[in-house]
Formats: C-alpha cells, sequence, structure tokens
C-alpha cells in the first residue's frame, strides 16, 4: 500500500470541507429531530386550542415567497379588537425550525389573551442575510396593516421572539419608531422595491 502525502493547503481544505458537512448534517438532524417532537406534543389532549378558547387560521400569505411567507394566527375566541397583537418571531439558529415548531409559544400568549402571528421566514444558508430580517419587516407591516381583521389593535403591537427571532425582533425594533408613521415607503426601502 502507497502513503500519499497532502500538502498543508490541501489538509487545511479537507477539513474544513469536512466540517461543513457535520455542521449541514447535524443541523438537519436537529431540525427533523425537534420538528418530529413538536409533532408530537400536539398530539397531546392539553395541546388542543379549543380547551384554551384559542382558534387559529393557518397559512395566511404575508409576501409573495410561497410557504417562507406564511403565517399562522392565533386568536383568543373573546378578541374584541382590542387585543395586543404579538408578532412571534420563531428561533432556529437562522437555519432551522418554523412556524409549526413554535406554536406552544404561541398557544400560551393567545390563552392570556393576545392575538398571536406566527410567520416564516428564510432561512439561510438557501438565503443570505438579510433575507430573514426582511421578512420579518415584511411580517410586521402585514400583521399593522391585518390585526384589525383577527380582532386585535395594531397600535399595541409587540415584536417578539426567541434566539434567531429576537435578532430579528430587535433589528425592526430601532427602525419601527421612525418607519411606522409610513410603513409602505419604509417596506419599499427595507425590501429594495
Amino acid at each position: 500500500m502507497r502513503e500519499t502525502t497532502l500538502r498543508p493547503a490541501d489538509k487545511r481544505e479537507a477539513r474544513d470541507r469536512l466540517s461543513e458537512i457535520r455542521q449541514r448534517v447535524s443541523g438537519r438532524a436537529l431540525d427533523v429531530g425537534l420538528r418530529g417532537l413538536s409533532r408530537l406534543a400536539a398530539l397531546h389532549p392539553r395541546a388542543n386550542p379549543a380547551r384554551y378558547g384559542v382558534e387559529i387560521t393557518r397559512d395566511l400569505a404575508y409576501g409573495p415567497g410561497g410557504k417562507a411567507h406564511l403565517i399562522d394566527v392565533y386568536r383568543p375566541k373573546t378578541a374584541r379588537g382590542d387585543a395586543a397583537p404579538i408578532l412571534y418571531l420563531h428561533g432556529g439558529g437562522f437555519r432551522i425550525l418554523s412556524k409549526e415548531t413554535h406554536w406552544g409559544m404561541a398557544l400560551a400568549f393567545a390563552h392570556r389573551g393576545h392575538v398571536v402571528f406566527v410567520p416564516n421566514y428564510r432561512l439561510a444558508p438557501a438565503h443570505r442575510f438579510p433575507a430573514g430580517a426582511q421578512d420579518a419587516c415584511r411580517a410586521a407591516l402585514w400583521v399593522a396593516d391585518n390585526a384589525r381583521a383577527h380582532g386585535a389593535d395594531p397600535a399595541r403591537l409587540v415584536i417578539a421572539g426567541e434566539s434567531a427571532g429576537a435578532n430579528h425582533a430587535f433589528l425592526w425594533t430601532p427602525l419601527a419608531r421612525a418607519a411606522w408613521a409610513d410603513q409602505h415607503a419604509f417596506l419599499d426601502r427595507v425590501l429594495g422595491g
């Protein structure tokens, strides 16, 4: 058997490629596992939205991007137009998870009287920054335009999230104050259109 010697640059390249493959495989495995756990948890009787007086409207389009631009609305049956809307942005390290994995937080907020909007947004690595942040802005403006139709007062909008979603919420917050009066002009600037 003949031994092959690799140059240091080739070793580094091989190591980097192997590291990238490990990251993708582990990220995908984590995503699949967490989605499975979320689906399993949703089967539990205590996860039934009707038990908490909450109704769900699923898969409303807030933008042109297909599945990446769908939003679910969790609405207390008692909402009468003055409920505070919450735009809840899911976590997942900018690369994994979705609105389908974060139903538990939406259900908890809706049970406490809020109308909760949970969007999907474009994920890395297929979509580089600022795609997800742009989607969060687009979703916030959609909620502002549509909150009343779902029993919420858009003037009381709360933007929240966890992990990557919290980062998107944080990016939106300082921009919102300057842009709120002219939402659509702001959307054009942020989305480059």
